[in-house]
């Protein structure tokens, strides 16, 4: 009796172990690998959109202070955001330093404020000098917050490496154990048909579970919220995919063991 209420337990550990690998290599080559990121900021034109959002908080301020808004023609362009996106997101990944230059933003704007004050003959007084620089410091923290939101992520891939190798050890213990208990290859054959079959399952069904969900999600603003739509339909589209191989295999080991064990009986 014992001995079955163990075989049942092992079974169960296996089948989550095996579940639990399936989600981490999913992760590994998602949100954990920062070239898929990139492909998906790309196909959902994040960089273009990010460029039209932080040119509209440059013309909010600029209208705020006065200025014309002739003066942020050419001050950045939709490859600078692009690059400065990639720069961080690498930063997210690795030791890189993700902070952004905007050295030249600043003094670009200043010598184009100071160019038009001069064709107009125009000395700027302490207080207009206090609030040029408010606007500059304004226009730059704009940039700053536009490139990926100026967030500081950490993304410790290393972590999810040792996850998977600890499951994948762990998986191979609790099938040593089910043999040696089970005694018998083929049964055990037949008995990682069964995990398999339950891991399949689950993740064919999670699809089901969640596509419908994510449909509404509304996170920061409209351009983050279809990329992250488009992210989560995809590692679900993966788990599906996954899960129907995973499940036919399972069936396969199934029907095997089982066969082998008719026939020898």
């Amino acid at each position: 009796m014992i001995r079955k209420i163990l075989r049942y337990l092992l079974n169960f550990v296996l089948s989550v172990l095996i579940l639990i690998l399936i989600i981490l290599n999913i992760f590994s080559i998602t949100i954990f690998d920062r070239e898929y990121i990139k492909q998906k900021l790309k196909s959902n034109d994040f960089y273009i959109r990010a460029y039209s959002d932080i040119i509209e908080s440059f013309e909010n301020y600029t209208m705020q202070s006065g200025l014309d808004l002739t003066i942020l023609d050419g001050l950045v362009s939709e490859t600078q955001v692009a690059n400065d996106i990639n720069v961080k997101i690498d930063s997210f990944y690795t030791k890189i330093n993700g902070d952004i230059d905007t050295t030249s933003i600043r003094n670009e704007l200043d010598s184009r404020i100071n160019k038009a004050l001069e064709e107009n003959n125009r000395v700027p007084s302490d207080t207009e000098k206090e609030a040029i620089n408010k606007y500059e410091d304004a226009i730059v923290q704009a940039y700053k917050d536009g490139i990926v939101y100026g967030t500081n992520l950490s993304v410790k891939v290393e972590y999810l490496n040792r996850l998977k190798a600890i499951c994948i050890v762990s998986i191979i213990v609790v099938s040593i154990m089910i043999i040696l208990i089970r005694r018998k290859i083929l049964r055990c054959v037949a008995c990682l048909g069964i995990s398999f079959l339950f891991s399949g399952i689950f993740s064919v069904v999670l699809k089901f579970l969640l596509i419908n969900k994510i449909g509404n999600i509304l996170i920061l603003d409209t351009k983050f919220s279809a990329l992250l739509i488009n992210v989560l339909t995809d590692i679900l589209n993966k788990f599906f995919n996954v899960g129907l191989v995973i499940g036919i295999v399972g069936i396969i080991f199934i029907l095997i063991g089982n066969i082998k064990v008719n026939k020898k009986a």
